[in-house]
């Protein structure tokens, strides 16, 4: 069965990665939104290294290492992925 576009545009290329990833940092911290939902969560001294991550390590960060940016105790990932 034939798609209603060419498979070979969505290749990954440099270009479209960081494109892509551009695109999901902004969505999930740098949008209007989410930077009004970051700091409610977030230690203040923490914001400026918060939102200049890359996003790869941001991810991992986040759901790696519990206390670096949280200011709740426990259960960060799971706050972290429900905000996302």
């Amino acid at each position: 069965m034939g798609y209603p576009f060419e498979i070979s545009r969505f290749t990954a290329s440099p270009l479209v990665y960081l494109a892509a990833e551009e695109d999901m940092s902004h969505l999930f911290r740098d949008c209007v939104e989410a930077r009004s939902i970051w700091p409610l969560v977030i230690k203040p001294e923490k914001v400026h290294e918060f939102h200049s991550l890359e996003l790869r390590s941001w991810l991992l960060v986040n759901l790696i290492n519990q206390q670096q940016f949280s200011i709740h105790k426990e259960d960060w990932d799971i706050v972290f992925g429900t905000i996302l």
